[in-house]
């Protein structure tokens, strides 16, 4: 019998030898590294200007607009204005619901300085900035005049109602021409008499030179009064 024995002294060696990167395949990795690397950083950089800066002028412009639009949307409401000069007004608005009870009243002001803050005052609570670095604000205020359903009536109060003065007649001429009803009643009358002339007159038009104040003036009346001094 025929036996073999194989040493175990020397290892057999593998069939395939393990390949490394040879130096074209990595220089040619590290430039297409090289390219990856900056279209991420030309990505970046445009995707950081794309991020809104306080300071742009169209984010400015955008910022104002909403503050005046919240000014218009207030004001579309407003029933009285009782301060309005070119830098500041106040004005009150019906209740909305906004946990005050009756009206509202809003403030807008600006101190007319460059460079200091818009603000908005709510109820004479605290004062809030609503625009910061303000550089100009001024306000107009426009007025229209509706056009009248009827004559309005005047009573034209004078010291002498049976032969009034050039002066009183002509003032009521003047009234007349621009479509007033015009009456003439004297100072001197009595407060009833002076009631029953006043319920047909929308408004009571004291004359600069009466001698005394008419007596129905000390009852409140209900309607405007108009006083030429």
């Amino acid at each position: 019998m025929r036996c073999s024995f194989q040493s175990n002294s020397f290892p057999r060696r593998h069939r395939f030898a393990r390949r490394g990167f040879t130096l074209a395949e990595l220089v040619a990795s590290m430039a297409i590294l090289t390219i990856l690397m900056g279209a991420m950083t030309s990505v970046i950089v445009v995707a950081s200007h794309a991020i809104p800066d306080a300071e742009d002028p169209v984010q400015t412009k955008l910022a104002t607009m909403d503050v005046v639009d919240q000014i218009g949307r207030e004001l579309y409401y407003a029933t009285t204005i009782t301060e309005a000069t070119a830098t500041a007004f106040t004005f009150t608005v019906p209740d909305r619901g906004h946990g005050a009870a009756g009206q509202e009243t809003i403030r807008y002001a600006w101190s007319g300085t460059a460079g200091d803050p818009l603000t908005r005052q709510y109820n004479g609570g605290t004062v809030v900035n609503l625009s910061t670095d303000v550089q100009v604000f001024n306000l107009a205020l426009s007025r229209r005049v509706g056009e009248l359903q009827d004559m309005p009536s005047v009573l034209l109060m004078v010291n002498n109602d049976v032969t009034p003065s050039a002066q009183d007649l002509a003032k009521q001429s003047i009234m007349e021409s621009w479509g007033f009803l015009v009456q003439l009643s004297s100072v001197q009358r009595t407060l009833a008499e002076q009631r029953v002339i006043l319920q047909t007159s929308d408004v009571i038009y004291l004359a600069k030179d009466i001698s005394t104040v008419p007596a129905i003036l000390s009852t409140d009346p209900s309607v405007g009064i108009v006083c030429e001094e």
